[in-house]
C-alpha cells in the first residue's frame, strides 16, 4: 500500500494528507470484502461497499472512497499490464535489432567471432 501512496504522491495526484485517507478507504474496501488488495474485485463490490458507506458517511466521503478505489484499481492493472506488455515488447525489439545488426555484419563481411562479439 505503501507504493500506492508513492504512486499518488509522485503523480501529484492528491496531496500529503489525502493520501493517507485514501489509503484507508483502499484498505477498509478490502476488509469490508473480505479479500486481499491482490484478489481481483467486481463492479458489484464497489458498488455494494458504496451503499454501505453511504448509510453513515457523508456524501463527499462516498465519492473520495470511491475516487480511492478507481485509483487503486488503475494502478492495479497499470502495474500488471505494463510488466507484461513491456517485456515481449522489448523482448521482440531487441530481437529485430539483434537481426538486423547481423545482417549489416555480414553485409561489410565482418567475421564470424566479431558478429557474436558486437550482437553479446
Amino acid at each position: 500500500m505503501e507504493q500506492f501512496k508513492s504512486y499518488l504522491l509522485s503523480r501529484s495526484l492528491t496531496d500529503e494528507k489525502k493520501a493517507g485517507f485514501y489509503l484507508s478507504w483502499v484498505t477498509r474496501f478490502y476488509k469490508f470484502c473480505n479479500k486481499n488488495p491482490a484478489d481481483s474485485i467486481t463492479t458489484e463490490d464497489i458498488e455494494l461497499y458504496l451503499k454501505h458507506l453511504s448509510k453513515s458517511r457523508e456524501e463527499w466521503q462516498v465519492e473520495q472512497a470511491s475516487e480511492a478505489i478507481r485509483l487503486f484499481q488503475y494502478y492495479k492493472n497499470r502495474k500488471n499490464t505494463a510488466h507484461s506488455k513491456t517485456g515481449l515488447e522489448a523482448s521482440a525489439q531487441w530481437k529485430s535489432v539483434a537481426e538486423e545488426m547481423q545482417k549489416m555484419l555480414r553485409f561489410m563481411h565482418r567475421s564470424y567471432r566479431t558478429e557474436k562479439a558486437y550482437i553479446r
